[in-house]
């Protein structure tokens, strides 16, 4: 009876790697246990290569990031693969970027080493005081674009950095057309614009030949 129990609450596939004639429902189980034993060794072993491979630049925020880590920790202690705060706290900052440098520092100085979660809120600290720098930097470029009267090598490379820390890229090629953006020049200086991308929209849609109307947003 129990024998039977077992065959039809298992998938046709495992049927077939456990069924044996003149078989006991003893033995049954404990083939059946092996191989469930022996796909828990396999997650847990994708699972921590996973966990040793996370990089805060492949995820969209530091919190997205913390999340995964977590959830990787969580995953490997319901597979009897516990990971404890230490080796957890060292993968996560092991893959933050080089703009982390500092927190990473104080964590690594302090002993024993923080808990996770309290690693977690530093990490996003810093991400949000990036962030606000990163805007701060960006409105002051603004300014001085639309303040200088000349065009400069000097205020070219400006841009570039502005908008490599922006879009999170080392290389941006020629400063002409990027992103729908072009940079353009007139006797008060160089700005951002964005006519060529607004024409292209208007190509594509065979809208250039249109005119003009009013709409009322009232």
């Amino acid at each position: 009876m129990v024998l039977q129990w077992i065959y039809g609450t298992i998938s046709p596939g495992l049927l077939q790697a456990i069924i044996f004639k003149d078989d006991s429902a003893a033995k049954a189980w404990q083939r059946l246990e092996a191989i469930f034993h022996d796909n828990k060794g396999s997650r847990a072993i994708h699972l921590e290569e996973e966990l040793t491979a996370a990089n805060l630049s492949n995820f969209s925020s530091a919190d997205a990031y913390c999340n995964h880590i977590k959830s990787l920790a969580d995953r490997l202690a319901n597979l009897d693969a516990p990971v404890t705060n230490g080796r957890l706290v060292l993968r996560l900052i092991g893959g933050l970027p080089e703009a982390y440098s500092g927190t990473v520092d104080c964590v690594q100085n302090k002993d024993p080493l923080p808990p996770f979660e309290l690693v977690r809120s530093r990490i996003k600290l810093a991400e949000r005081a990036m962030k606000a720098r990163a805007s701060k930097e960006a409105g002051g470029s603004a300014a001085l674009i639309a303040s200088t009267g000349a065009s400069s090598d000097t205020l070219r490379k400006s841009i570039m950095t502005l908008l490599s820390a922006e879009f999170a890229m080392k290389d941006l090629g020629p400063l002409r057309y990027f992103l729908g953006i072009a940079v353009t020049r007139d006797a008060r200086g160089l700005f951002l614009s964005q006519r060529k991308y607004a024409e292209e929209i208007l190509e594509r849609a065979s809208m250039t030949n249109c005119s003009p109307s009013i709409t009322n947003t009232g």
